[in-house]
């Protein structure tokens, strides 16, 4: 550029730059003249030009208004101008009317002005308060060029009036904030230029915080940036924060804020909840509220005062409630607590447009005679639930509705005024409707309008219609209609919300024929393909207006059943394809069948359009959803999924699940594990239908993997039979389904209200047990398989330690069941604090979540490593947990130990030390605390410890379903014991307690002749073994090892003992032999437990008719007769005391002491014990 103007050519010098010299050869000239004429002074100078004044929308504004109210004066003062004119001018008369009159006319078009003290605001620097605060200073002039036009326009923050002291007032009114699209930094900029002036004088300001919600809150980071930047101002200077209609939202909202903000304006906090309580600060005069805050309190309907609101707790607060024709209001007769000793009184109000639903519940049976009850109120967009005890509620819950209903319909009247963005959609619908008529001249003039339309809206098809007075339209017109509409929807896309309200406007206006109906329809469709420009707007007007167009496409499709498969077809297939909106859709149409209930008509119209729009996209949302809201009910936590307030979602979520699983036209297998993750987490749950819906959807998955391609003939097979068990009626009873008819399409009274609210646990691992055994036969490879499963024990885990009484159990279930690898400690660990907990506040009437761990812990011990360091300490958290004693804990606890000795004998830990050597061992550095728990329990580890397991095993036995838990986990202790220091015909005393446990019941069930090997006594034959001969009581006997007094006295009780659990003859005959050939061996350890005898000896002699079994008592007797160690008096005390004093007090009581069991103490021992394993 320098070589150019100079006119200097590049030479050697510059050689790379040798080629630019054409350019300044071609441009040479041109710069010359340009330099010549800025040179030259120019020849002729306007003699006066032209002021040019610009006005913002501001000046606008204040220009309208000043003219508006200054109308008259400027009328008085040119009529007095005009009696001043010369008569004789007439003409200049005549020109100031016509003048006046238009600029009247002017003024009416033109409307009332805007207010202006919500949008006049003075933007003048406070260069004092600048220089002194350097962060506000460098905020501002980093916004200063902004364009603050989007935030002005919401008018939420302004200067309106003052005070009673004289101060300024500052306004920020928080419901018109759009929390998703809201430019937060250029808000605070507009406000710090509102309050700047008045930063460095006293200075008041007013938080509006009527319908404040999470919607429509300051996030916290902003709002301390809001206050960092000007703490030390606010601290000197401003006078009070007035907070008008706190609410209950204001309570959390408050909790989270920076407690040395809050510290700091807490003494110059005013609540207040009605206007007349304002006005206390502020004189009535002054006070700038927006008009519908002010007009709440004039909105007159029904007053409730004696009402109760109910928190998650059941806790009643004393409310006042208010039902007007626009707003319901909730106000606190008692002062709550916003922030530790702050109390205020908390005015909630509603729009009558945010109460999404409103029902009433089942009234329990102790009030059916009263007319008080609950009304529940759903709020905040299905996200909450307020509970109300009111009395007549029946005429409450009819006057709310009605309320409602008005405020519904009105709304619709008032969006019916045309507005001038509606004109072109509008008579765009009326043209392209009309053509389509079976009148001529109607198509004619529908035809001329469009043409007229075209050129005056400059629609991209004027060159594609043109008007003709004689043009042949024909009747059939159909496809020119829709290509017209196709062209118009590409080029004016701004039209698109607009036309598409008017044409379903149009079905409910017009009474025209189904035809024309369909035509309707058919030129509908090119437009919904515009909508996902309007989601992503400046604003979230346009996003609010996109659901109310889905919103109303829902309902068309819901009331006009004429048409609901051409809705179906055209509509909604299109909306299927345009996977941009499906987030909006499937928010919309699953709000709307919570509102109309599950198993309503029009829920199911929801769930027969998500068929119609079924595509990969919408089956993962729908689950997406469906797990987001199972995960949100650890919040507010219920005993069961179905008194959960999100339950309806849940399930209007499963309806649509089971909808969209039958037909697949891609193949979707990646969101298997999140598919049956909910089927898991809901089988057997809610009434007969969601029951079914569950069961349904697992047939389906199958059948979807069955049709897949990528399967082989082989796993094909296994699946079939799968699906035929699935179907087969012993699995719908795991299911919870006891009718034999329902199913997913019997929507009837009964299947709609008999809820089930828990699964037995043990069905819910079967099903799971199932749907692992159909990924295994579904998966084309392992490594598919381990993703699947890995996946489905990813999500379990993320719920597993979340607290949720109505999941929770379920999730431990999952867990252990799809932990098939080896697991490592980190999540033993977790899982045994779980347990830990669990048990430090135990509930022996709701011990669903121990339960669920003792079977998770059950298969997650048969994948532990003989590393861990958990594996041989849970062996005393197992007995521990027997040693409670629980009826339904039991049985899951010796599953537990069984499987942890499994795995022990598998990892080789016996083969050269006895179980009691190595388990003692591990009990030494928990020994304080299992002393206790043996103390509480009776038994002693430390005198003898086979017996101790065995009379802790044996103390169950109670229970029918744990006795086959017992005896196989009495056998696996007895088999280990004898693998080494085997001695033929001689049973150790270290195994004795096992081997007196198992002796009458393998007596009972033909099995005698499997133990006494498994024992070591190998010289009986299976002719002796089964006659239960004389000689098989003294073999036995001659084989047991007493190698004390102790041994001898344990072994006695033992057997006395186990008679009060014998349940035939066979049991107490075998029991009463061996017991007949203690008494003559060891007479004098025989005499302690004789007196206990005597009442069971009597009552066989009386009413038995068994000759063996009288035979083998009077041996006994016959004994006690001729030796001296029975006549002592004092046998029964001395039996009892003895017991005690080796710690085995439960071996002189009833069933070894279980009904002694406190199962508190037991369980906050154990937690003690879980709490020193975990360290």
């Amino acid at each position: 550029m320098q070589n150019l103007a100079n006119n200097v050519m590049f030479g050697a010098k510059e050689p790379h730059l040798i080629s630019l010299n054409d350019f300044i050869t071609n441009n040479l000239y041109r710069v010359a003249n340009f330099l010549r004429e800025i040179s030259t002074a120019p020849s002729t100078i306007s003699i006066e030009e032209a002021r040019c004044i610009r006005l913002d929308t501001i000046d606008y504004i204040k220009l309208h208004k000043y003219l508006s109210e200054n109308i008259e004066k400027i009328f008085r003062n040119i009529s007095g101008r005009r009696f001043r004119i010369i008569s004789s001018d007439t003409q200049k008369i005549l020109e100031i009317k016509r003048t006046l009159e238009k600029f009247t006319t002017l003024l009416g078009q033109l409307g009332p002005p805007p207010d202006i003290a919500q949008e006049e605001t003075s933007m003048a620097r406070n260069y004092a308060v600048a220089s002194t605060n350097t962060a506000l200073n460098d905020f501002m002039r980093r916004n200063k060029n902004r364009d603050l036009s989007p935030i002005r326009a919401l008018n939420m923050v302004y200067q309106g009036g003052v005070s009673r002291g004289g101060h300024p007032v500052f306004y920020m009114v928080t419901r018109c904030l759009f929390a998703d699209n809201v430019d937060y930094e250029l808000l605070i900029y507009y406000f710090l230029r509102i309050l700047e002036p008045s930063l460095n004088r006293p200075f008041e300001l007013v938080f509006d915080l009527t319908r404040f919600s999470e919607d429509c809150e300051l996030p916290l980071h902003w709002f301390n940036q809001l206050f960092t930047l000007i703490f030390n101002e606010m601290n000197d200077y401003m006078v009070a924060l007035h907070i008008f209609n706190p609410n209950f939202h204001l309570q959390r909202y408050v909790r989270s804020m920076p407690r040395e903000f809050f510290n700091k304006l807490v003494k110059r906090l005013k609540f207040s909840s009605t206007i007349s309580e304002f006005s206390q600060h502020i004189a009535p005069s002054e006070i700038q509220l927006p008009k519908d805050t002010c007009e709440i309190e004039k909105d007159i309907g029904m007053t409730i005062k004696h009402a109760f609101l109910l928190d998650s707790l059941k806790a009643m607060t004393p409310v006042q409630i208010k039902i007007g024709t626009e707003y319901f209001q909730v106000t606190t007769l008692q002062e709550q607590e916003v922030f530790w000793t702050l109390h205020v009184t908390l005015n909630n109000v509603y729009s009558m447009d945010d109460l999404v639903n409103i029902s009433l519940p089942p009234i329990q049976p102790n009030k059916k005679g009263s007319n008080e009850g609950e009304i529940h109120i759903t709020v905040d967009r299905g996200k909450s639930t307020l509970m109300f005890i009111v009395p007549n509620r029946e005429e409450v819950y009819k006057y709310l509705l009605d309320r409602k209903k008005k405020f519904e319909t009105s709304n619709t009247e008032d969006n019916d005024e045309i507005r001038p963005t509606d004109v072109p959609g509008r008579m765009l619908n009326m043209a392209l409707l009309n053509m389509g008529s079976e009148d001529y001249n109607l198509r004619l003039s529908a035809y001329s309008l469009l043409c007229a339309l075209s050129i005056s809206f400059r629609f991209g098809v004027s060159t594609s219609v043109i008007h003709s007075k004689d043009v042949f339209i024909p009747y059939n017109d159909m496809d020119f209609i829709v290509n017209i509409s196709e062209n118009i929807a590409a080029s004016e896309t701004h039209l698109t919300l607009e036309f598409l309200n008017e044409c379903i406007l149009g079905f409910d206006r017009s009474n025209i024929e189904c035809t024309k109906h369909i035509l309707t329809l058919e030129y509908m469709v090119p437009w919904l393909k515009n909508i996902p420009l309007y989601i992503y707007g400046p604003n979230g007007k346009d996003v609010h207006k996109v659901r109310e167009l889905i919103r109303s496409l829902i309902n068309l499709t819901a009331e006009k059943q004429e048409l609901y498969e051409q809705i179906q077809r055209k509509i909604w297939k299109t909306l299927g394809e345009i996977e941009e909106i499906h987030n909006i859709i499937l928010d919309c149409l699953i709000q709307y069948s919570v509102e109309h209930g599950l198993g309503s008509h029009h829920a199911e119209v929801v769930s027969n359009t998500l068929v119609t729009m079924n595509c990969i996209s919408i089956r993962a949302k729908i689950i997406i959803k469906l797990r987001k809201c199972l995960s949100s009910t650890s919040q507010n936590c219920r005993s069961t999924l179905v008194k959960h307030p999100v339950w309806n979602e849940i399930a209007c979520l499963v309806r649509a699940m089971v909808a969209v699983s039958f037909f697949y036209a891609s193949l979707s297998e990646s969101f298997l594990a999140e598919c049956f993750h909910v089927v898991a987490l809901l089988a057997s749950t809610g009434p007969t239908l969601i029951r079914s819906s569950i069961h349904g959807l697992v047939v389906n998955a199958i059948h979807m993997l069955i049709t897949s391609e990528c399967i082989t003939v082989c796993n094909r097979k296994k699946l079939k039979y799968l699906m035929n068990d699935v179907g087969d009626g012993k699995y719908r009873v795991h299911f919870g389904l006891n009718k034999s008819y329902a199913n997913a399409f019997t929507i009837t009274e009964e299947t709609m209200s008999d809820n089930m609210e828990n699964i037995n646990l043990a069905s819910l691992e079967i099903i799971v047990q199932l749907l692992l055994e159909v990924t295994s036969s579904a998966a084309p490879n392992a490594d598919t398989a381990n993703a699947w499963r890995a996946r489905w024990m990813s999500l379990a885990t993320s719920m597993t330690f979340q607290f949720n009484p109505s999941l929770q159990p379920r999730s431990f279930v999952i867990l252990g069941c799809l932990a098939q690898d080896e697991i490592d400690d980190d999540l033993l660990f977790q899982i045994l604090v779980v347990l830990r907990n669990e048990l430090a506040h135990f509930d022996e009437t709701n011990s669903q979540l121990a339960i669920s761990i003792l079977m998770c812990l059950k298969n997650v011990v048969n994948n532990l490593s003989a590393s861990s360091r958990y594996l041989k300490p849970m062996f005393w958290a197992a007995i521990s947990m027997i040693q409670m004693d629980h009826s339904v804990i039991f049985p899951h606890a010796v599953k537990l130990l069984h499987a942890i000795l499994r795995n022990m004998d598998a990892n080789k830990f016996f083969d050269r030390r006895s179980i009691q050597e190595v388990m003692m061992a591990v009990r030494a550095p928990f020994a304080s605390v299992m002393l206790d728990i043996d103390a509480a329990s009776g038994v002693s580890f430390d005198t003898q410890f086979s017996f101790a397991v065995a009379g802790t095993l044996l103390k169950g036995f109670q229970f029918a379903d744990a006795r086959e838990n017992v005896l196989r986990c009495l056998a696996t202790f007895l088999e280990i014991e004898t693998k080494i220091n085997f001695t033929p015909n001689r049973i150790d005393a270290r195994c004795l307690g096992y081997f007196a446990g198992l002796l009458p019941f393998a007596a009972k069930n033909d099995s005698l002749s499997e133990l006494l090997p498994l024992a070591g006594i190998i010289d009986l034959n299976n002719e002796m073994v089964t006659c239960f001969s004389s000689d098989v009581h003294t073999a036995i006997w001659r084989a047991i090892d007493i190698p004390n007094n102790t041994t001898g006295i344990l072994l006695v009780s033992f057997l006395v003992g186990m008679l009060s659990l014998a349940e035939n003859e066979a049991e107490r005959l075998f029991l009463y032999g061996i017991l007949s050939k203690a008494a003559v061996s060891t007479p004098e350890v025989f005499a302690l437990v004789y007196e206990s005898l005597i009442p069971k000896m009597s009552s066989i002699v009386v009413s038995s008719d068994n000759v063996a079994l009288i035979e083998a008592v009077k041996k006994i007797l016959i004994t006690a007769c001729s030796e001296q160690a029975f006549s002592s008096t004092e046998r029964a005390s001395q039996q009892r005391r003895y017991l005690e004093n080796i710690g085995f007090s439960s071996f002189g009581e009833i069933n070894f002491g279980s009904m002694n069991t406190t199962f508190s103490v037991s369980a906050k021992l154990t937690s003690e014990l879980l709490r020193m394993i975990c360290e």
